[in-house]
């Protein structure tokens, strides 16, 4: 829980370097819907795997949970090595972030880039 539990308030101060002040309250709001959202689809998804084997009493067998919580491990692996994948070099040379205030400006104003 630790290891994974300040990977949200990570995200919050990621998403500052993305959005000018302007649009902030409104990231930060947009992340907090994604956040509390796929809280609950991992939670559903855990139950529904668990609920494929017959249960034993009142909960499943611990190989149910040992695949769910496999499952989600397995995300968990692809969505780091995703984030670690390098980029194409000229990918990002020399362009300008979609939100970011100066492609704003340059949308605004289209005459001052």
């Amino acid at each position: 829980m630790a290891a994974v539990g300040a990977t949200t308030v990570l995200s919050f101060a990621s998403v500052a370097d993305y959005f000018p002040k302007e649009l902030a309250g409104r990231a930060t709001a947009a992340l907090n819907v994604f956040h509390i959202g796929g809280a609950f689809l991992l939670q559903n998804l855990i139950g529904i795997i668990v609920n494929l084997w017959p249960g034993e009493g009142i909960q499943g067998p611990i190989l149910a949970y040992q695949v769910a919580f496999g499952v989600d491990l397995a995300f968990q692996l692809a969505a780091c090595i995703w984030f670690m994948w390098p980029r194409a070099e000229g990918e990002m040379s020399g362009s300008v972030r979609p939100f970011s205030v100066e492609a704003i400006a340059v949308k605004v104003h289209p005459l001052r880039a």
